[in-house]
């Protein structure tokens, strides 16, 4: 079964802008911290925020002088604004500019004497919004038959919830005309809510069955499914993947999948996953596939890519591999990820379902493994001699208390993963250190820097620093969940491809200059083929092919078996 997502599914700018704006709170403040009802229609996004001591506000009237209220994304009424600061609370408005937008234009009617006409859902937090700064002349309708109800006017503005459907929305304005003398009609649907309903209409007629991602108590996500249905379509509207009923696929070729504008991407990465695991074809796929996705959230394929790297970053530095640098720079890998995503477990911070679902289910296994690999390593650095034993020691002390709280729950840096940058930093750093230098010191080997040790140490940091952030950018959202805060949530997107790209070309710079001094053989610039893949990635990446799912995370991490291929073979 081949699946297709819609490129709009996700968040929208608005909720985008929400979260972050409650993550960043919940990131630097100390005091209390609430949002006036849900922050957007999301049950599972709703209780991570929970976790982050984000709560919901049910009434204004419950602030306390100090609290911190982020008004949510739909807006609410001005009275309620009021209201918390007349208790001493403090307000962050991350009001959607599109639903601030359709509060200004409903201002504008009032104060133009005119009433305004509300098409949209009744009862809807935005709708309610809109209804406080319409000052008691506001009428919601719902459908055109509704607006033969409405009271007698003589000039009415007609607006629409950010999130209604166009069609609707033009059938009430026509209706409204027939029997209003003076009607003026704003066009407030937001242009992403129109491009994602077009979109699932085209993609409609492409598919067989049609699955909306999204909460159940979303007016969005409800839309889409009831478009897509009127589309001619079967479709299903889910929260998570659990609720996919293999029944419904039977016998499908193509499904579609879109998701509303509150719908965070680790779901939608979760749902494609399963609908894809679902279509392999029976049970020898479903196993292989299951198999796969088990050695990339386990970490033995990075960790297999860890020792082809060491492989490889001994070559170039002209140093004798052996067998015990690459198996020992695996298992330090293999141990270092895994008792960190252990420990991340236990926090809390595990947001992906695939490392969540492992770690929940064998992280009684998984961390007495990543302890054994810790130890395998170290006895290993200890047969290859004090100095490698020494410089493990301190990256495996360093790894180990990653994840672990240092100082006290008042300080801003608590543990070294809250220093910003750390994640990605470290990862290349301790790579790059027992990849190059443990080789290099082995079997009593003195310290000599050379062109060629140096050029291997920068080629070995600019591949794993750029695998490290290139799936940061990927996993941009569930990062900022967990309060990670990694080079791209800290630079964002542009920045942080510009720093990958000027890492490479320094380290071009490096070769090329090295291979004209003699200090490397010339057949040591075949090296940077690894850079090619660099670029094909960031590539993929930017144009979002096999965005969901491991696929992407497997092409990335095979950047490291790609430079022991070319060791291998020079």
């Amino acid at each position: 079964m081949q699946v297709r997502v819609g490129a709009r599914a996700g968040f929208c700018m608005g909720v985008r802008r929400a979260l972050s704006s409650a993550l960043e709170a919940a990131l630097r403040r100390r005091g209390r911290i609430f949002t006036l009802g849900p922050l957007i229609h999301n049950t599972q996004v709703v209780e991570l925020l929970r976790r982050r001591h984000v709560e919901i506000l049910a009434r204004p009237e419950d602030v306390a002088p100090g609290d911190l209220v982020v008004i949510r994304a739909h807006g609410v009424p001005p009275e309620s604004m009021a209201a918390i600061e007349e208790r001493g609370g403090m307000i962050c408005d991350a009001t959607c500019p599109h639903v601030t937008r359709a509060q200004n234009t409903v201002k504008k009617a009032v104060e133009a004497g005119a009433h305004v006409i509300i098409v949209g859902d009744r009862g809807h937090a935005e709708v309610t919004g809109l209804l406080g700064f319409a000052g008691g002349k506001g009428h919601v309708v719902e459908n055109p038959e509704e607006a033969a109800s409405l009271p007698p006017m003589d000039f009415a503005w007609v607006v629409a919830q950010t999130t209604q459907a166009a069609d609707t929305f033009a059938a009430v304005a026509e209706a409204v005309r027939a029997r209003v003398p003076r009607v003026e009609v704003a066009a407030t649907i937001c242009g992403s809510t129109s491009g994602r309903q077009e979109e699932v209409i085209g993609l409609a007629h492409e598919v067989d069955v049609m699955v909306v991602v999204g909460g159940k108590h979303s007016a969005n996500t409800v839309r889409l499914a009831e478009i897509s249905r009127r589309a001619g379509v079967p479709t299903v509207l889910v929260e998570t993947a659990d609720e996919l009923d293999p029944a419904v696929f039977k016998g499908c070729r193509t499904a579609g999948v879109t998701a509303g504008a509150s719908t965070p991407n680790w779901i939608i990465d979760e749902v494609v996953e399963r609908l894809r695991l679902m279509g392999r074809g029976g049970p020898p796929g479903a196993w292989l596939r299951a198999a796969c996705a088990s050695v990339m959230a386990s970490h033995v394929f990075v960790a297999g890519g860890a020792a082809a790297l060491a492989y490889a970053a001994a070559r170039l530095a002209g140093v004798a591999p052996g067998v015990l640098p690459p198996v020992l720079a695996g298992l330090y890998l293999f141990a270092m990820q895994n008792l960190n995503m252990y420990i991340e477990h236990r926090q809390g911070d595990l947001v992906t379902h695939r490392r969540r679902a492992l770690y929940a289910r064998f992280g009684h296994i998984m961390a007495p493994l990543g302890a054994l690999s810790a130890i395998a390593s170290l006895v290993l650095a200890w047969i290859a001699g004090p100095v490698p034993f020494t410089i493990l020691a301190l990256s495996t002390l360093l790894g180990a208390l990653y994840s672990v709280r240092l100082a006290p729950r008042a300080w801003r840096y608590q543990r070294l993963k809250d220093i910003p940058g750390s994640k990605n930093v470290f990862f290349a750093g301790a790579l790059a250190v027992v990849s190059v230098l443990v080789p290099a010191t082995a079997d009593g080997g003195a310290f000599a820097p050379t062109w060629a040790l140096g050029l291997a140490f920068a080629w070995t940091v600019t591949l794993a620093l750029a695998r490290s952030i290139t799936l940061d950018m990927q996993n941009m959202q569930s990062d900022q969940f967990a309060c990670r805060e990694t080079i791209p949530v800290v630079l964002g997107h542009g920045p942080t491809k510009l720093l990958i790209g000027a890492g490479a070309a320094l380290c071009l710079a490096g070769f090329l200059c090295a291979a004209a001094l003699g200090a490397v053989p010339a057949a040591r610039l075949w090296y940077l083929v690894a850079l090619v893949h660099v670029a094909l990635y960031l590539l993929v990446h930017k144009r979002r092919l096999f965005a969901h799912g491991m696929v992407f995370e497997c092409i990335v991490d095979s950047s490291f078996y790609v430079p022991a291929l070319i060791a291998a073979l020079l």
